[in-house]
């Protein structure tokens, strides 16, 4: 929900530092990769050497594909920074009903200065039902924690053997 920071970070839990949504330039930032605005982690206008936040997604429809192991997770988005320095990562958890952990992803990052699509996908854990999506900002230079994230998603990738009508 509000992957694109369209809706301020509404839907967004700060977990440490500050994270704003941003239009093009505000507080001599960037242009978004795409819509009116973008998420800055670690923020511009206020600012923190690192800052966290996360969103967690209800995937629980999915469950009989899941606990079959015919499932997958591909999650990424847009990733950019100010000058080649601050590191912009994304991270995802695999949690069970009760929020226990049940496995991450990998860690997708980049020092790239221009906006760069990152993504991977990964087999679901059994027994998953929500996936904690981390957003993840440090600031290696400078005044400002230049860490820009657009365009995040989350899809779930269900087996052909899989798809039936009460899945639908």
């Amino acid at each position: 929900i509000n992957p694109g920071a369209e809706s301020g970070i509404d839907n967004w839990t700060v977990t440490e530092g500050y994270m704003e949504s941003l239009q093009a330039y505000e507080c001599n930032g960037v242009e978004p990769h795409s819509g009116d605005y973008y998420f800055a982690v670690g923020a511009l206008c206020n600012s923190v050497s690192y800052a966290q936040t996360e969103q967690v997604v209800n995937i629980s429809e999915y469950s009989e594909c899941i606990d079959l192991g015919l499932s997958e997770l591909n999650y990424g988005g847009y990733l950019s920074n100010w000058g080649g320095s601050d590191h912009p990562e994304i991270a995802v958890f695999f949690l069970n009903e009760n929020n226990d952990d049940l496995g991450q992803g990998i860690t997708l990052d980049t020092y790239n200065s221009t906006w760069t699509l990152l993504d991977h996908s990964i087999p679901i854990p059994p027994q998953t039902r929500k996936v904690k999506f981390i957003l993840m900002g440090t600031r290696f230079s400078g005044e400002d924690n230049d860490c820009y994230f657009d365009d995040l998603s989350i899809k779930v990738w269900r087996h052909s053997d899989c798809i039936n009508e009460s899945l639908l």
